[in-house]
């Protein structure tokens, strides 16, 4: 009977390591769930207000969006408020991208936007959308965005 339950052992192992060695699929190398958690992982938009600062935080792997309603001829400009450059309380360091309805894409990946604001001109009327993440993953935490149509942050 010992002897039974040391060949079941063995074999257990043995299929537990062919499976590992082969590759199948594991929640570290299973590219379609991979592509399922950076999907989960991105937030539903939250519509920003003009003049009111909207606090968020991330997670590494996260995405947070945020729209404007914007309108054609009008200069938007966009202030955030992170770690690197802010008032010294937010602990994530984040860098924002901007894409209108119609396919612009308005800027991407910038770093920081508080002594001078990112801004652009919207050529229609739509909605803009800021992706919002972190920069560096040891710096995930909290920050706060805010836009509004002068250049004087709130």
């Amino acid at each position: 009977m010992a002897r039974k339950s040391a060949l079941c052992g063995v074999l257990a192992f043995g299929l537990a390591a062919g499976l590992l060695l082969t590759g199948c699929p594991t929640p570290t190398n299973n590219p379609d769930r991979n592509e399922e958690e950076k999907e989960k992982s991105k937030n539903t938009s939250t519509a920003l207000t003009e003049n009111v600062w909207t606090e968020g935080s991330l997670t590494e792997n996260q995405i947070n969006e945020y729209t404007i309603s914007v309108t054609s001829g009008t200069i938007y400009f966009i202030w955030w408020n992170d770690s690197r450059q802010g008032d010294s309380t937010k602990t994530g360091d984040i860098k924002v991208s901007a894409r209108h309805s119609n396919g612009d894409s308005l800027f991407t990946n910038v770093d920081s936007a508080w002594n001078n604001a990112q801004y652009f001109t919207a050529t229609s009327d739509g909605t803009v959308t800021l992706s919002v993440r972190i920069d560096s993953s040891w710096n995930i935490g909290t920050y706060e965005i805010v836009y509004r149509t002068t250049n004087t942050r709130p």
